[in-house]
């Protein structure tokens, strides 16, 4: 029997009944069923499903889409749309939810049966690249150093509590700034430094010892040092500047 916890939503009884009995064939636990936005939501907080089979437009549902994105975003629920339109429209506003596979009615169990799979897989990996996510930084936090990481074009996506402390800025209000404005940095003459581009500072790796103007606008001397961010291929895609 595999322990793989499903739920299906649809106002049909019977489809939701033949997707059920199909899933049982195919050695999973009897899925439980919910008909209504209520049922729906009352299942997944006492079940704890890992995986949700939904039709993509329910007559009980004003809106299915607002469901299936509560039960993805505020659950974190991998879902499997279960669809016999053809409409452009909701298949867009489906694709807005990312679910992890569509199956069009009406579907026989092989294809039943490679959706869960894939479903499950993706489901897998995206739970192990959160967790790595999550070791990241946890670390990153726990640095001695202050850390600030950025995107391509210079725009702040990480600050550390360290780098929190010492240029006076929160991250949640410094997210999406331009580094410049966050990490604002003079020399001992008191010439403003230049070019923190992610670009500029990839190319320009060696330390420097200059004064940071904090957002309350005292001044501590810092020395900071810089490395590009690249993605798998090496492609540069944004900066990550260290400072103590």
């Amino acid at each position: 029997m595999n322990p793989f916890r499903i739920l299906i939503i649809d106002d049909e009884n019977k489809t939701g009944k033949d997707v059920q009995q199909s899933l049982i064939r195919l050695g999973y636990i009897e899925p439980e069923i919910a008909g209504t936005e209520h049922d729906a939501m009352e299942i997944v907080r006492r079940a704890d499903p890992d995986l949700v089979i939904m039709d993509i437009q329910m007559n009980t549902l004003v809106d299915a889409m607002s469901l299936a994105k509560r039960i993805r975003c505020d659950y974190g629920k991998p879902i499997i749309f279960l669809t016999a339109l053809a409409d452009e429209n909701a298949i867009r506003r489906a694709g807005e939810i990312d679910p992890e596979a569509y199956l069009l009615k009406p579907f026989n169990e092989n294809e039943l049966k490679s959706s869960v799979a894939i479903a499950m897989s993706r489901s897998r990996s995206r739970e192990a690249l959160m967790d790595r996510e999550k070791q990241f930084f946890s670390t990153l936090s726990s640095m001695a150093d202050a850390l600030i990481a950025t995107d391509i074009v210079g725009n702040i996506t990480y600050m550390n509590p360290v780098a929190e402390s010492l240029t006076g800025w929160e991250f949640v209000n410094a997210k999406h700034m331009v580094l410049q404005d966050v990490l604002s940095i003079k020399d001992s003459s008191g010439k403003k430094v230049p070019a923190l581009s992610p670009r500029y500072r990839s190319k320009n790796k060696s330390k420097r010892t200059s004064y940071l103007t904090r957002k309350d606008g005292d001044q501590v001397l810092i020395e900071d040092n810089a490395a590009p961010l690249k993605d798998p291929e090496g492609s540069l895609v944004g900066l990550v500047v260290v400072f103590r």
